[in-house]
């Protein structure tokens, strides 16, 4: 009888100890699962939207240029600390640029739009801060020095000369990423403003531009400086790893 109570009190025991041990062992499991969502890694993704471009051209009347812009990046993001975490950001892409005419007209027709077709080289510093369920999602903002080559363009009225291929600017923007829950996967929306430091276009005062106003006379160009400023708006989707 005494064996048969001790047997019992040992069974019961040893249920708590097997109890004891899973409590801790999906402790501990989440715990993993929290730091997984927190700690550093890789972003690997694709990135694409539409641009607004916009040139400022000395006594002629441009609208923006609408156009579009694609790439891939690569993210090394740090451990969180304090609900922050700092990454640093790689990207390449192609991005359209120029300006539009208005209110000009050749034979008739309206002029065709200035475009820029760059290849664009990213390094940026991003300032993440933790939020959404579980802290999973990450609402940043970048700055980042862009370094761009001109692969090909269509400057009307001023030829060839004035052209600048290699240009450099910065970069800054806002966003949001959202990781998706037990996938691996992200999504990122992203608004950005990119100025150039150096000029897309440098033509002297008294070069023909090869078009007329309105009443056929001729127009003569001033001296023209001309920056590259963009607007865009960004969707990407990314792998963590």
């Amino acid at each position: 009888m005494r064996r048969s109570i001790i047997g019992l009190a040992f069974a019961q025991y040893l249920l708590l100890l097997f109890a004891l041990l899973g409590s801790s062992s999906a402790l501990l499991a989440q715990e993993e699962e929290e730091d997984d969502e927190q700690s550093g890694g890789f972003y690997y993704g694709l990135y694409g939207g539409g641009t607004v471009a916009t040139q400022n051209w000395n006594n002629f009347q441009r609208n923006a240029l609408l156009a579009y812009h694609a790439g891939l990046f690569v993210e090394s993001l740090g451990a969180a600390e304090n609900g922050q975490q700092t990454s640093y950001l790689f990207a390449l892409g192609y991005h359209k640029k120029g300006s539009s005419f208005r209110n000009m007209f050749v034979g008739g027709s309206s002029v065709p739009a200035n475009e820029f077709h760059n290849l664009s080289l990213l390094g940026a510093f991003k300032k993440n801060y933790l939020t959404g369920p579980e802290e999973r999602d990450r609402l940043y903002f970048l700055l980042g020095l862009r370094a761009e080559y001109t692969l090909d363009y269509q400057l009307v009225g001023f030829g060839v000369e004035g052209v600048n291929r290699a240009l450099l600017g910065v970069k800054l923007a806002g966003g949001y990423d959202l990781r998706l829950p037990d996938s691996g996967l992200g999504l990122r929306l992203e608004a950005s403003i990119s100025p150039d430091i150096t000029r897309q276009v440098f033509v002297p005062a008294g070069y023909s531009t090869g078009t007329v106003d309105q009443n056929g006379n001729a127009i003569m160009s001033q001296e023209q400086k001309v920056y590259n400023l963009i607007f865009e708006l960004s969707a990407a989707v990314f792998i963590m790893q």
